[in-house]
């Protein structure tokens, strides 16, 4: 456990706290971002198996898993995530959603095969967990949910350089 480069046991006591640094860790190490590599994200991986296992061991997240486990990050979010990670497309989680917008024309089979379903209003690529309950409400647009449930980029793909 001494031995996490990119985890900090003494500052992650829940397993929010686990996924949060996770999601950071992802947004700023990518492969596609300047700081990132494929060596440090297999490391964060790693990582993040050891901290989730030790942490939702410790007695007091028990309660914890039960009560949040509808929004596990082990949900199969991670899976499509590692699969889909490596296209040129645009990567967003908007709450427990992955939301995929860009030039995914060429990619669409990937997509299809990973598990997310096109969404014909919004012009984007969507994957929700498995047991997420739709509930039929008013049409909400994709920046409306960015607004509602927060947005963080998973990779920023470099813009075509201007001339």
């Amino acid at each position: 456990m001494n031995k996490l480069k990119f985890f900090k046991p003494s500052e992650l006591f829940t397993l929010q706290d686990v996924k949060a640094a996770y999601k950071k860790l992802v947004y700023q190490f990518h492969p596609d971002r300047q700081s990132g590599d494929l060596e440090t994200m297999k490391q964060i991986v790693n990582e993040y198996e050891i901290i989730f296992a030790y942490v939702s061991a410790h007695p007091r997240n028990k309660a914890d898993q039960t009560e949040n486990a509808k929004h596990d990050i082990n949900d199969g979010f991670r899976e499509v995530l590692e699969q889909i990670i490596h296209l040129n497309v645009d990567i967003e989680i908007c709450g427990s959603w992955l939301w995929i917008t860009g030039d995914t024309y060429p990619v669409k089979s990937i997509l299809s095969q990973a598990g997310l379903k096109w969404r014909s209003k919004k012009k984007a690529w969507s994957w929700a967990p498995a047991d997420y309950v739709f509930k039929k409400h008013k049409e909400f647009s994709l920046d409306k949910i960015r607004e509602t449930f927060g947005s963080i980029k998973v990779n920023n793909r470099p813009s075509p350089a201007l001339c």
